[in-house]
């Protein structure tokens, strides 16, 4: 699904858990973001309430970089800035 230079890819299966997981969080979010660090060479998901949260959601970190951002209920992929 998503690979890195590592040629560490994200089963489809581990992607599909993390949308169903975010979807019964239960804590207002609408986003789930798959996240890569590049310390730990490991994808992970954030989840975030605001599509303006998805472009500063990481603004900070300079190990981690995302690299897509999916609706929670949709599943579609929504567009930001990377």
């Amino acid at each position: 699904m998503f690979e890195t230079s590592t040629e560490k890819s994200l089963d489809e299966s581990v992607f599909d858990q993390w949308l169903e997981d975010g979807k019964n969080r239960m804590l207002g979010e609408q986003y789930m973001l798959v996240i890569w660090n590049e310390l730990e060479l490991e994808f992970s998901p954030m989840y975030v309430v605001n599509k303006s949260d998805i472009n500063t959601s990481l603004s900070a970190s300079i190990h981690e970089r995302i690299l897509g951002a999916y609706d929670l209920y949709s599943g579609s992929r929504i567009p930001f800035e990377n």
